[in-house]
């Protein structure tokens, strides 16, 4: 379990107790993401002049950490790498309206815009919708006016990372029983293989 944010916490009893140290960055950190035990990567930034963001990535498990790899003109809020090549980050300043959706294929050595939200973004999340891909949602806000974008992308099952540990569904209709139903009824699924 990773913890971010004034310090950096790391916990490898499932959160029952955790090691502290510094945050990665010199101001703070916001979101973190490990796909695996070696592979992470960190985002944060300020909105405060100057108003500025960042992300970090280490490959030995948290031991080390690059210098900033992305440098957009907001804070990183959340991370979500799929393995150690595909990951996104979203962030934004809620009082300036900027906010993006950003993506890297080749594990944040290069990063892409994909969409100038004018938002703050802050949550992201994913599911597996086929055997070869997920959908990836991204939620944020702005005056009142909150957002969600999603996008679906090519990401086998056999691939390594989150994404894999999800069995692929039967795709027929859920069907209840009894229905209607008072006290209780029960949803029958199918899954692909054991999880």
């Amino acid at each position: 379990v990773y913890v971010t944010g004034i310090s950096f916490c790391t916990s490898t009893n499932g959160g029952l107790s955790y090691a502290r140290r510094p945050s990665i960055d010199s101001v703070f950190d916001g979101g973190v993401s490990f796909p695996d035990t070696q592979h992470g990567w960190t985002g944060g930034g300020q909105i405060s002049a100057p108003v500025q963001g960042w992300v970090h990535r280490t490959t030995d498990g948290g031991q080390s950490w690059s210098g900033r790899i992305l440098n957009p003109p907001y804070p990183i809020r959340s991370l979500l790498f799929l393995d150690g090549s595909l990951g996104f980050g979203v962030g934004g300043n809620y009082f300036q309206g900027i906010g993006g959706i950003w993506s890297t294929t080749d594990g944040g050595g290069s990063w892409n815009l994909d969409v100038d939200t004018g938002c703050e973004m802050k949550g992201i999340d994913w599911a597996r919708v086929s055997g070869d891909s997920v959908s990836v949602w991204c939620a944020g806000s702005r005056s009142g006016l909150g957002r969600i974008y999603r996008t679906t992308v090519y990401f086998p099952g056999g691939s390594a990372g989150l994404a894999a540990a999800a069995p692929a569904l039967d795709p027929r209709p859920l069907a209840a029983a009894p229905n209607p139903f008072r006290a209780g009824t029960e949803v029958r699924i199918r899954a692909g293989g054991a999880g």
